[in-house]
């Protein structure tokens, strides 16, 4: 019941605003309006495979209930569709709102699957919806109001998706450390905004507050743009049928900030690309907003950067190249380019001198050596054994190593990491360029990104068959080339992370971009082939992407994502709000935030059980040792100071680390339960 409340605030939410912006000529019908909101609030109680076949198993009751509460409404709603096609000044709110996202996207269409008339008018309001042309102030609105859609639409999901991401958060709001705000997964300069956001708005989580504005203006700046090429709002849509799977499925906002740097600098490029191709004034707010973007972009993570900037250089030699006349003879355009470049490095180039902090350094290098062990292909201990041995590492040490569990503090240091992983990684692998090797890769480890794979390559060639021009098929083919060319790499060197799949998509993505706003016209308003193609397209992208699974049913947003249940934690993105999704982890830490309204701190994270602190693996600063007392979490654990937080594997593998190290015999002992999760505690064992 809740999470149907739930996904009814929501789409209330969602209807309001999109309603009020889809109206033709800012007139405003209070009936039709309600009909919108109603037709958006009514579409979670929908289930049409469900209500369907089990119709037949209710009893006399519960089918009375069906028919006055579910069918009933729909057939009246369909009355009110008819009506509106039959009075045709008045029916443009209603086919706008139902035909433009909001029905495609939430379960609009259960209506069609219900009765025809829902499903009739769903295309006939699409097919006007293509042949309607709209001022630049209003796409723009639109580009807004789609921007926030895409920001919310994530609002079901876990804001922190593993451990990393909740440890990031607590570092950079200056809560887990005392004396530390900097982490090695993102850029110092990300830290220091992030801390100061965090500061001036206590109430609120500096790191996603961040992201979050972040990505609202970037994605503003993408739907705008097409849009407005375009003028027809039905472009922005289908942009956004695209980008909402990818959001969705693969969570961008907090997946990996590899992938989040590199879609910012595609944004940001769009919106500079805008800019260079407008005559007649100089966008000063666009251009700002641009800029922000990619510095924010940029400042992420080198390693993104460093990827995307092929595509970047790519789509800005193909902009000049076409438009040099009108680029490089303007003054203004000429300090565009300037300031984007600026954008682009500065950041970077601060990051590295942050980073030369030895501290900050150690600790890029240990989750390094850390990344090359656990994520990266390696030898078997035997045939490398001897190697191994010549530096004091055991077989369980090896394993530990392995499964991320270095509580040895005192042995797993950083300079032991990277003395392991250069002898145990596997090195040179041979370059494979196997197109059938890389769809196996797709199609079996990285399944929710496959649709989205082939949802971006349609794209390309839709444009170069309605544009029919020859520098288009030139960029995107390299675009394309160049895509494969990089997994060839990441396959040779032992691995292809999801983020690796996904900059390349936002780079085909930010390229198809540049070769839509540099081209002509593709069809005039009115054109038969035009709304085939537009209605061809948005069904093609509703099918890969996911919306419209190949089973044929019509899935629920909140559950295409598969959730992990490996996840440490999930909370919401602000701290003042108790939104939580409950999975099989740590019940204490959802217990804290829920009675104090506050993420918890390294004070909490000392003393979260009744009878002793709690270890997970490892902790990542020193200063929490310190204010612990502890000198080595080995000896912690076995003078029955601390309790320990792990599975079984990682307990046993403790106590054998206790007796290699001399600690003696120690055996683990279960005393607590968390949700998945054991709480250990270690009994000395009489030899």
């Amino acid at each position: 019941m809740k999470k149907t409340v739930k996904q009814f605030l929501i789409q209330l939410i969602l209807a309001i605003p999109a309603a009020a912006m889809l109206m033709p000529n800012n007139r405003l019908s209070l009936i039709n309006a309600f009909f919108v909101l109603l037709f958006a609030v009514m579409v979670p109680f929908y289930d049409p495979v469900g209500l369907i076949s089990n119709f037949r198993h209710q009893n006399a009751a519960e089918k009375k209930k069906f028919v006055l509460n579910d069918l009933l409404p729909a057939i009246l709603l369909d009355l009110v569709i008819i009506a509106n096609l039959i009075k045709k000044q008045n029916m443009m709110l209603l086919f706008r709102a139902v035909s433009a996202g909001i029905a495609p996207l939430w379960l609009g269409v259960v209506f069609g699957l219900i009765s025809l008339p829902g499903l009739l008018s769903f295309f006939y309001g699409l097919n006007d919806l293509l042949d309607q042309k709209f001022s630049k102030k209003t796409v723009w609105k639109v580009a807004g109001i789609l921007a926030l859609l895409t920001y919310f639409i994530q609002w079901n999901q876990s804001v922190y998706p593993d451990i990393d991401n909740y440890y990031i958060s607590l570092v950079v709001n200056g809560l887990y450390s005392r004396s530390e705000i900097l982490c090695q997964f993102i850029s110092p300069v990300i830290s220091w905004l992030s801390y100061g956001l965090g500061w001036l708005l206590p109430f609120a989580d500096g790191f996603n507050l961040l992201m979050g504005l972040s990505l609202i203006v970037g994605f503003w700046i993408v739907y705008g743009a097409v849009m407005e090429k375009s003028s027809r709002i039905a472009a922005g849509w289908i942009v956004f049928l695209m980008m909402a799977p990818m959001v969705i499925i693969q969570n961008t906002f907090h997946m990996n900030f590899s992938s989040v740097g590199a879609l910012l600098i595609c944004q940001g490029s769009i919106g500079i690309c805008c800019v260079l191709l407008t005559k007649e004034t100089k966008r000063p707010i666009l251009l700002g907003a641009s800029l922000f973007v990619l510095a924010i972009g940029s400042g992420m993570r080198i390693e993104s950067l460093l990827m995307i900037s092929p595509y970047v250089l790519l789509s800005f030699i193909y902009l000049i190249w076409l438009k040099k006349q009108s680029i490089l003879r303007s003054r203004f355009h000429i300090l565009c380019l300037t300031l984007s470049a600026a954008a682009l490095i500065i950041p970077p180039v601060l990051q590295i001198g942050m980073s030369l902090d030895p501290k900050l350094d150690d600790g890029i290098r240990y989750t390094s050596a850390r990344s090359d062990l656990v994520d990266y292909e390696c030898y078997p201990f035997d045939s490398i054994e001897d190697e191994l041995n010549a530096i004091q590492v055991s077989a369980n040490d090896y394993q530990a190593i392995r499964k991320v569990n270095l509580i040895n503090t005192e042995k797993y240091t950083t300079a032991f990491l990277e003395k392991v992983s250069r002898i145990a990684k596997v090195k040179n692998l041979p370059l494979r360029f196997s197109f059938g090797e890389i769809l196996r890769i797709l199609t079996s480890d990285f399944q929710v990104l496959y649709p989205c794979f082939l949802c971006v390559l349609i794209l390309p060639m839709i444009l170069c068959i309605c544009n029919n021009r020859i520098e288009n098929l030139i960029l995107l083919g390299l675009s394309v080339i160049g895509s494969y060319l990089i997994l060839c790499y990441f396959m040779s060197v032992g691995r292809i992370p999801p983020r690796i799949i996904l900059i390349p998509l936002f780079g085909i993505l930010m390229n198809s971009g540049f070769a839509y706003l540099a081209s002509k016209e593709i069809n005039e308003p009115g054109h038969f082939l035009s709304n085939l193609l537009g209605v061809v397209l948005i069904a093609a992208v509703l099918y890969l992407s996911g919306i419209i699974p190949q089973d044929g049913q019509f899935h629920l947003l909140d559950s295409w994502f598969a959730k992990d249940t490996s996840r440490i934690t999930d909370m919401n993105r602000l701290k003042t709000r108790r939104v939580w999704s409950v999975f099989d982890q740590i019940e204490d830490l959802k217990k804290y935030y829920i009675s104090s309204g506050k993420l918890p701190d390294h004070q909490y994270l000392l003393t979260q059980l009744s009878d002793g602190g709690w270890m997970l693996n490892q902790p990542y600063y020193e200063d929490l040792l310190q204010e612990a007392d502890v000198q080595n979490m080995l000896r912690s654990l076995a003078d029955g100071e601390y309790l320990y937080v792990a599975d079984q594997e990682r307990a046993v593998q403790t106590g054998i680390m206790m007796k290699e190290s001399g600690l003696g015999n120690y055996q683990p002992q279960p005393v607590d339960d968390l949700q998945g999760f054991t709480v250990w505690k270690f009994v000395a064992q009489n030899e």
